[in-house]
Order: structure tokens, then C-alpha cells, then sequence
């Protein structure tokens, strides 16, 4: 309860936009903390208050070496221990929730609930519930998409959605045994460049919404579509940042391609895609006879995509 109110304090002062991910970086900065990503060997973080080795600055580290999620919630970790904490803290680790013996005393315990409920405050968690039409103990593939909106982890947004009684411990122990790495394998029609990376399965329900890939990450968009009516989904102009890699159509498994019940009936129109450069891109996909260059338009569906870049070194460093 106490992480809980101090992460709804910290959102209250800064007034952050709590309708997409919560950009963990820009709320340090704008506590006027500077933060690097180092290649640690055994850290995964770490908190350094004002003092004369520091040059009398506040600062945050993190472990470049670490995947994005981790890092994130690292950065959120050791943002509990600038709030509460007046003294140095390395973290060896920053998601105690798989390990059996639990946080490692009452000061890491707040650290990791607060970047929990900082990284996932319940108005953005409900917002994308809702959206998404995911109910009570949702499977790996929804628990997954979960994690990708918010920016963290498999297991620690499955973990954190047993606390706001949407999973039961029964579904967690569940998901627990299923690998990240098969599920994005279920996801994926060519795959991410690497094992890092993810697989953004987006269909109708995430009209106008923003995704956050990486360099290497596969968009693939999944919409509707009745070839009987010569209605196409196609880009309504090509990407930047990214490169399309296929567009095709599919229908329902179990369909007779050669039946005369396929006239009329609806499939799916995959449109895949890579993020390749760090960027923001306004993608929107328009349905229209192919024919007809300047035919009529009968649908759009759009997509914010920022493409972010890997963060090494100094990335902010407050003055005055």
C-alpha cells in the first residue's frame, strides 16, 4: 500500500499522461536526476545521492547490458530509492518476484512494488483491459501484449496483475512455466532479428494506438478483410523507419479454399513490418479496390509508432 501511494503521488506531481506507457527517463529528468547506462557485470542498477565524488549531482545507473524491460524497471526501482532513501543502494537484482525467497528486506520490498505501480498505475492497466477485451486470468499471449503496452516484463506484468485480482495464483503459476520466447514464436510470421526482440501483434482493437518497438522488432497488423468485395488493406504510403516484409491474406483455419461457401466469407490481411530506425512514424493503412489508384477509401486504420534507440552512456545530465 505504501508503494502504491507513493507511485500515485509521483504520477499526481508530475501529471503524467497515464494513457499510454509511462516514460519512466522523462520523470527522472525532470526530477533533475542524471542518468547512465553502464555495462555492468553484477549490477542492475543503482542509486547515488548528492555527494562530492558525484560532483553533488543525483544519480541514477543502469545496466546497458540488461533488456529494455529490465532496464525500465530498474530505472523505476531506483527511483523508489531517490524518494525514500538517503543513502547509496547497488541492486544486484531489481524483479525479485521469481525468486522463491522474496524481496530482500523491507527497503528492496517498497523499491520493487513502487516500480510495479509506476510502471503499471491501474488507470493505464484497466485502460488496456478494456481496450484489448482481456477478462479475468488472461492467457500467455494476452498477458504478453500487456507487457509490451506497458513496458515491462512477461513476468512482472503477470505478477503485477495477481495484485489487482485479474490473475489468480492458479493462471500465474500457469504462465509461469510458458517461455517468452514461444509465445512470440506463436506471434510471429518472419520473427525479430534477435532474441531480444519482440513481436507487436496488433489487430482492430489498437486503432490509434501508440507501440513502442525496438530496431529488429516485428510489426505485424492483423485486420479484417472479404476479398469478394475487392476491398484491399495496403499502406497509404510507405513507412519510415521500418520495412514492409509481407502482405498477405488468410482465411480462417479449417477453411476449404475451394468451397463455394469461401464467396463472401472474411479472412485476415497480414501486413508485416520491421522497426529498422529510432524515430517516430504516423502509419495508417487504407482499404480500397487495388485497381483504382484514387478510388474511394472505405476504412483507415492508423498506428503511432515510436521506434526507440538503445541507451548507453550518459544520457541526461542536469545543469544549473
Amino acid at each position: 500500500m505504501q508503494a502504491m501511494k507513493l507511485a500515485v503521488a509521483l504520477h499526481r506531481e508530475l501529471e503524467t499522461d497515464l494513457s499510454h506507457q509511462v516514460d519512466v527517463y522523462a520523470a527522472i529528468e525532470r526530477l533533475g536526476i542524471a542518468i547512465a547506462f553502464l555495462p555492468f557485470t553484477n549490477l542492475s542498477g543503482a542509486y547515488l545521492p548528492p555527494a562530492e565524488r558525484t560532483g553533488g549531482l543525483t544519480g541514477i545507473t543502469i545496466n546497458s547490458r540488461h533488456p529494455r524491460s529490465r532496464q525500465r524497471f530498474s530505472a523505476a526501482h531506483e527511483l523508489a530509492h531517490y524518494l525514500r532513501d538517503g543513502i547509496p543502494v547497488e541492486d544486484v537484482q531489481t524483479e525479485f518476484f521469481p525468486r522463491a525467497q522474496g524481496a530482500a528486506g523491507e527497503r528492496e520490498f517498497v523499491a520493487e512494488a513502487f516500480a510495479s505501480w509506476f510502471l503499471m498505475p491501474r488507470q493505464l492497466v484497466m485502460r488496456y483491459v478494456k481496450r484489448l477485451e482481456i477478462g479475468k486470468n488472461p492467457g500467455p499471449e494476452q498477458v504478453y501484449s500487456l507487457s509490451l503496452a506497458f513496458g515491462t516484463s512477461y513476468s512482472a506484468t503477470a505478477n503485477h496483475l495477481v495484485g489487482l485480482g485479474i490473475l489468480d495464483i492458479r493462471q500465474f503459476r500457469r504462465l509461469s512455466e510458458i517461455a517468452p520466447k514461444w509465445i512470440k514464436s506463436q506471434l510471429a510470421i518472419h520473427g525479430p532479428t534477435d532474441s531480444w526482440g519482440d513481436v507487436w501483434r496488433i489487430d482492430r482493437r489498437g486503432d490509434a494506438e501508440q507501440v513502442t518497438p525496438r530496431p529488429g522488432d516485428e510489426i505485424v497488423v492483423a485486420l479484417e478483410e472479404i476479398p469478394s468485395t475487392g476491398y484491399t488493406w495496403q499502406l497509404a504510403r510507405p513507412p519510415r523507419g521500418m520495412s514492409l516484409l509481407d502482405s498477405t491474406f488468410e482465411l480462417p483455419a479449417g477453411t476449404d479454399a475451394n468451397s463455394e461457401e469461401v464467396f463472401g466469407a472474411a479472412g485476415t490481411r497480414f501486413v508485416v513490418l520491421r522497426a529498422e530506425e529510432p524515430g517516430r512514424e504516423s502509419l495508417e493503412l487504407i482499404k480500397k479496390h487495388p485497381w483504382e489508384p484514387h478510388g474511394e477509401v472505405v476504412d483507415r486504420f492508423r498506428l503511432e509508432i515510436l521506434i526507440q534507440t538503445r541507451q548507453e552512456g550518459f544520457v541526461t545530465a542536469p545543469t544549473g
